[in-house]
């Protein structure tokens, strides 16, 4: 009986630390030492208003690295934590050829004011997307394998998503991927410089 109740012990914590281990293990796998997971896709180019309300696209800030981040304003902390690693980067970064991109997975709740007001202010290289409706926020997600789904009913619902980061490189390609919110900045960092001498 106790052998049986220390090998089910044994099973749930090895359940446990694969399970702390998943945001961790596809850089883990990778042959090359980056924080995070290495890859190298065309980036998908799309549209949005700037500050000016003018349009602009992905691709003109080529020449510059891009994080990338989809979320939405009511989201409850990872949206948030991520917007501060981004903020964090931007403060080691500012002489830096680096532009912040945050998407909008709730148009129908984020106006583009809340969005400039909470993102594009925080500096000149900071840039919020509103897609035009939840189908077209689904269709941009879906072009970097982003996940999410509404859950909940009425107004209050909340949105399941992965809150991944995306490094977009100064030739458009779809560089790193960051799995996980609570993120080690000064790796980030480090990553950035390996990309630069890549």
């Amino acid at each position: 009986m106790g052998v049986r109740i220390a090998s089910i012990a044994a099973v749930f914590l090895a359940v446990i630390v694969l399970a702390a281990a998943l945001p961790w293990l596809p850089s883990l796998l990778q042959s090359e030492p980056y924080y995070g997971l290495r890859v190298d896709k065309t980036a998908y180019d799309f549209p949005f208003e700037n500050t000016n309300n003018s349009e602009q696209r992905l691709s003109d800030l080529k020449g510059r690295y891009v994080y990338l981040l989809f979320g939405y304003l009511r989201c409850a902390d990872i949206c948030h934590r991520q917007v501060a690693n981004m903020l964090a980067l931007n403060n080691q970064l500012s002489e830096q050829a680096v532009s912040f991109v945050f998407v909008s997975l709730d148009p129908e709740r984020d106006a583009s004011n809340q969005l400039q007001a909470y993102f594009d202010s925080q500096g000149q290289h900071f840039h919020s997307v509103r897609p035009n409706n939840e189908a077209a926020a689904h269709a941009l997600a879906n072009e970097y394998n982003e996940y999410f789904i509404k859950t909940g009913e009425g107004a209050g619902y909340d949105i399941d998503h992965s809150g991944f980061m995306y490094v977009v490189n100064p030739d458009g390609k779809l560089s790193l991927i960051y799995t996980n919110s609570k993120l080690n900045v000064e790796a980030m960092l480090n990553d950035l410089k390996q990309l630069q001498r890549s």
